[in-house]
């Protein structure tokens, strides 16, 4: 009996999976997809610190607090020791919940042989590891955005409105 290569990378039992955290509503939906997809795997869920491990300790074999929590102040140093820690897990598969910038690049710094995204509607797509294609997009879009903003605002602050001559109708019924 022949096995496709995706059937045996989801039944082997050493395939490393890491999932990071990123305040996204759907990391429990994520886990159990992973979990239906890759039943033998180790899976680790990277969250904050003070994230309820409870309600996905049934989903994963491990769970480690090194993403920030939610109202931490973002500094190099923290993405640093994140993609180091990341990358010493040595992960087949590293997830992320959301396809941005600042995502990517830890997904691509992982060193991870597959990197992917886990969407809202649970399902996984390769990640396209291009973090400078994406900012120079971004960086695009906010320079015509702001060229809009200020042609918008240039044309509201100095177009003359003349008050229109509006007739009496019950002069115009008259004659």
């Amino acid at each position: 009996m022949t096995h496709t290569n995706k059937e045996q990378h989801a039944t082997s039992d050493s395939v490393r999976i890491g999932v990071l955290y990123s305040f996204g509503p759907h990391f429990k939906q994520a886990l159990q997809e992973l979990r239906r997809q890759y039943p033998a795997a180790h899976i680790t869920a990277i969250t904050p610190p003070e994230y309820p491990v409870a309600r996905i300790e049934e989903l994963v074999n491990d769970c480690q607090p090194w993403a920030p929590p939610p109202e931490a102040p973002r500094n190099m140093n923290d993405a640093v020791r994140l993609v180091r820690r990341v990358r010493a897990e040595r992960y087949d598969i590293f997830v992320v919940l959301f396809d941005s910038v600042k995502l990517q690049l830890v997904a691509g710094l992982s060193g991870a042989r597959e990197c992917c995204c886990c969407g809202l509607d649970g399902r996984r797509r390769p990640l396209r590891v291009r973090p400078v294609a994406t900012l120079v997009r971004g960086m695009a879009r906010r320079i015509r955005g702001t060229w809009h903003y200020w042609r918008i605002w240039l044309h509201i602050h100095t177009t003359r409105i003349r008050p229109a001559h509006h007739r009496d109708e019950s002069q115009d019924d008259d004659q």
